[in-house]
């Protein structure tokens, strides 16, 4: 498995694994797959390129012979410039069990330690069990923030938070 950084030439592919994803887990990211699909080109441009030339800000992917099979986000809290916001982590249902959003996650965490950007947080809907036991297993803790999810009532995100510089 490989983990490398997004490019800037890659739109096409970071519409494509984004898509998936919302297909994938609907209730997982902050927009919908039908959202998400009536976007223009240009929007998607505009993404890639504050992914890929702002390096406050990252987007991984992890490969398996050659194929693109999972993602990530670190994107940079407007905020707090030691906050780096955990986001989209996703991987194909037929690869998932193999260790790659603990790879993807562990990479990200790296990156944030390399930039100087202790304090890391994320939302993550309350039902997907599977990403709320990685993220404990990396030392996140939940917050106390919990937010009710607006195209999904009766689901709301949790907020979790790890300071690399405790312990």
């Amino acid at each position: 498995m490989q983990i490398r950084p997004l490019r800037s030439d890659e739109v096409s592919l970071f519409r494509e694994l984004r898509l998936q994803a919302l297909a994938d887990a609907p209730t997982a990211f902050r927009e919908t797959y039908e959202e998400a699909l009536a976007k223009p080109q240009e929007d998607w441009a505009q993404a890639v390129r504050d992914l890929t030339q702002n390096a406050a800000q990252i987007q991984l992917l992890a490969a398996e012979a050659g194929d693109v099979v999972g993602m990530i986000a670190g994107l940079s809290d407007r905020q707090n410039p030691n906050t780096t916001w955990v986001a989209s982590l996703w991987v194909q249902p037929d690869h998932r069990g193999k260790g790659i959003a603990s790879a993807l996650l562990h990479h990200l965490l790296q990156w944030a330690a390399d930039q100087q950007k202790p304090l890391l947080r994320l939302r993550v809907t309350e039902n997907n069990e599977a990403a709320i036991a990685l993220y404990h297993r990396a030392g996140f803790q939940e917050d106390g923030g919990r937010l009710r999810l607006p195209w999904h009532p009766s689901l709301h995100v949790i907020s979790m938070s790890l300071d690399l510089t405790a312990g």
